[in-house]
């Protein structure tokens, strides 16, 4: 919480919208996630990238139906988009 706050949010802000803060990047395995198996062009299995960032979830209910995650390493003139959805 206190790295979120650092960045303007408030407490009841980050409760509220059960905000958090991915401390590093993670590639996990896509059926982790639910996510059918994959292959890269090189032949390697592809994973579920998780950047370092605000993770901002969605929900129906209790259930987490989307997960966006603001890289908090991104950069005008980085290729990658400023928000990662997973």
């Amino acid at each position: 919480m206190n790295l979120l706050a650092e960045r303007g949010l408030s407490h009841e802000g980050i409760r509220s919208f059960r905000l958090g803060w991915n401390v590093d990047f993670i590639f996990d395995n896509r059926a982790d996630w639910g996510l059918p198996l994959e292959i890269k062009e090189n032949g390697q299995e592809r994973r579920q990238w998780l950047p370092k960032g605000i993770v901002i979830p969605s929900f129906e209910g209790d259930s987490p139906t989307n997960i966006k995650i603001r890289r908090s390493e991104w950069h005008p003139s980085d290729n990658l988009p400023k928000y990662v959805e997973v």
